[in-house]
């Protein structure tokens, strides 16, 4: 069999029920040219034999066990170790690519070779399937951004979730790959790195849902999303070799979104009871960004939800109404996923530009 354009990276551990929809989506891709290869992290349920049952049927379905559990970030970096094709693209089991993603990337970057990537809007859900605002540079018009410009316009407007985008493996791999040493920013990390060297394509068209689920990593605000993975990749960024100029705009921005992180995860984790994870938001806010109030207010926080713990049932269920949903008829009504993607959402809900 010749070898194909585009390469699916897709890591699995217990999940065989949410893993059935992602294979779903991309075997059902309009661009066909493609290999769909699954990554069990040695799961010990069904997920073998509901993977074997695709790929009875469809040969593209390549699928590798780990034999001992090497953790998510690892198997997504295991992954691009071993893509072959010239274009590739992850996608978590619990998120599924929308038909035309593969189509639209890859006439994108066959015509622009020395995009490093295009970036496709992705649709943030949640455990209800009701459609979440998501700012990011895909919000904008179609283009094509070239460095140093491209990484600024993508920080100041927000990075893409990496689930719509399709990579050139070349440049990715040019770069070292990921960089496990971020933890769960290695999307992240990867996007910006690739940005300061390479230009790259968005396009405001969408192409893949991600999947916000309260039990999920994106899910949950949690330290270890934000530290120490989010100053690890500002130094890795740092050895891009960015002009000086361009660089001390870059490293304010970033470090004015950890600081925003390091807050939000420590009111996040007070009210959720997780006293360790914002005791230690606001030492680090203290002492290592000199944010002696915020980390007062954390502290505060987590001393108000300690000693009153029914507050930690009633706020959050009080936060979750004020979420950026888009909404549909009454003001308090969000948009199912199916309606939004039928074209029922006011247009300037579909263009997704509010922050």
């Amino acid at each position: 069999m010749p070898e194909p354009l585009v390469t699916t990276v897709l890591p699995t551990f217990r999940n065989p029920g949410l893993l059935t929809r992602a294979i779903d989506s991309v075997l059902g891709q309009t661009f066909r040219d493609l290999r769909l290869s699954i990554y069990d992290d040695a799961s010990d349920d069904e997920t073998e034999g509901v993977v074997a049952g695709f790929a009875a049927k469809d040969a593209r379905v390549a699928y590798h066990r780990h034999p001992s559990n090497i953790g998510l970030v690892h198997n997504f970096a295991f992954g691009l170790e071993h893509v072959t094709t010239p274009y590739f693209s992850f996608l978590s089991e619990d998120d599924w690519l929308l038909p035309d993603l593969y189509s639209i990337g890859v006439e994108g970057l066959e015509a622009q070779p020395a995009a490093a990537f295009l970036s496709t809007r992705v649709i943030h859900v949640d455990d209800e399937l009701r459609v979440i605002r998501q700012a990011d540079i895909t919000a904008g018009p179609a283009e094509l951004h070239k460095p140093p410009q491209g990484l600024l316009t993508m920080l100041e407007s927000g990075a893409p979730t990496w689930t719509g985008t399709l990579f050139r493996t070349s440049a990715a791999q040019g770069i070292g790959g990921l960089n496990p040493e971020t933890g769960d920013l290695i999307d992240v990390d990867l996007v910006l790195r690739l940005a300061a060297n390479h230009p790259f394509m968005v396009d405001p068209r969408p192409g893949a849902v991600f999947s916000r689920r309260r039990d999920s990593v994106s899910g949950q605000l949690r330290l270890r999303s934000t530290w120490p993975g989010w100053p690890t990749m500002i130094a890795h960024l740092q050895r891009e070799g960015l002009p000086p100029e361009v660089w001390k705009k870059v490293e304010e921005i970033l470090t004015a979104q950890l600081i925003a992180r390091l807050y939000g995860t420590g009111l996040s984790s007070s009210r959720r009871g997780n006293s360790d994870d914002a005791i230690e938001a606001a030492r680090i806010l203290d002492a290592g960004y000199g944010r002696p109030r915020e980390a007062r207010t954390v502290r505060l926080a987590e001393l108000l939800f300690r000693r009153l713990p029914p507050l930690q049932a009633v706020i959050p269920r009080l936060g979750r109404r004020h979420l950026p949903y888009v909404r549909a008829g009454w003001a308090r009504r969000p948009i199912k996923l199916e309606r939004y993607l039928a074209g029922h959402s006011k247009p300037q809900d579909r263009t997704a530009t509010a922050r």
